[in-house]
């Protein structure tokens, strides 16, 4: 029958909400640490290019997002002023 998968999705369900929800840390870090021993994360020893090739994806990666915020920040900031001058604007010739 399908009890154990109704049962494992009941659990998901009951789990996902103790961490969205207000939960004290350690039912939170239970509840996550119950789900790190379910599954093992296998890893694999990295040699010193490795390391240097992935630090450098991660400048990378992380310089793309900075200039991108800024750029929507900047537009933001220009689109604000727009909307505010032309309020001002149109205020002008009703007063």
């Amino acid at each position: 029958m399908t009890g154990g998968h109704i049962l494992e999705m009941i659990t998901r369900l009951r789990n996902n909400e103790m961490i969205r929800g207000r939960v004290n840390f350690r039912q939170m870090r239970k509840t996550y640490l119950n789900a790190l021993e379910t599954e093992e994360l296998q890893s694999v020893p990295l040699s010193e290019a490795q390391i240097l090739i992935i630090r450098d994806r991660i400048k990378t990666e992380r310089k793309r997002q900075q200039k991108r915020a800024f750029f929507i920040f900047v537009l933001s900031v220009l689109a604000t002023g727009i909307f505010i001058s032309t309020i001002i604007f149109l205020l002008s010739f009703y007063l």
